[in-house]
């Protein structure tokens, strides 16, 4: 306050503003630490099964995070902590989306025309995230509810609550 902050009080700060934040948006969303031998473990057993793991992971959650709210820098950070490509403007994902969808509809012919299996459901897809943008409608949530449906309804694979309301890992 007079120019002299405590190592305790910035740690605290620190922890409050960053830190807190970022581990429970990631829990909260579903993008926790996940183990390879057991994805069905809990946080709470992780912790005391492998612990260092679990630290870096939050350490990396912590130290992405403050990227999140910069654009462009949110986009390099991807790409540098997790791997992702690099994505444009949001204001370009309505173009992007009809050129995919315009191809997925030229596949989906071209296999119909030649007496090939045409898979529907990226068909149906595309066309529900396109009309989600031309009508100003929230369908990147509609998608994800109807393939957790979908998928429960084929039996093929498993299908949890939280399917249905948030994007499966890959």
């Amino acid at each position: 306050r007079a120019g002299h902050v405590s190592k305790g009080h910035l740690l605290g700060t620190f922890m409050y503003v960053v830190a807190l934040p970022a581990i429970m948006g990631a829990l909260l969303s579903g993008q926790g630490p996940e183990d390879e031998d057991d994805p069905e473990k809990g946080l709470l057993a992780q912790m005391f099964d492998d612990p260092a793991r679990v630290a870096l992971w939050a350490a990396g959650e912590t130290a992405k995070y403050p990227f999140g709210f910069v654009p462009v820098l949110r986009d390099f950070a991807s790409m540098a902590f997790e791997g992702y490509g690099f994505r444009g403007s949001a204001a370009l994902s309505p173009v992007e989306l009809a050129g995919k969808t315009a191809i997925t509809y030229g596949k989906a012919f071209r296999k119909w025309r030649d007496g090939d299996e045409v898979d529907w459901r990226k068909v149906s897809m595309s066309t529900l995230l396109l009309s989600g943008y031309v009508f100003g409608l929230p369908a990147g949530q509609a998608k994800i509810t109807i393939d957790a449906f979908l998928d429960w309804m084929e039996g093929e694979k498993e299908v949890r609550a939280r399917d249905f309301f948030l994007y499966r890992k890959r």
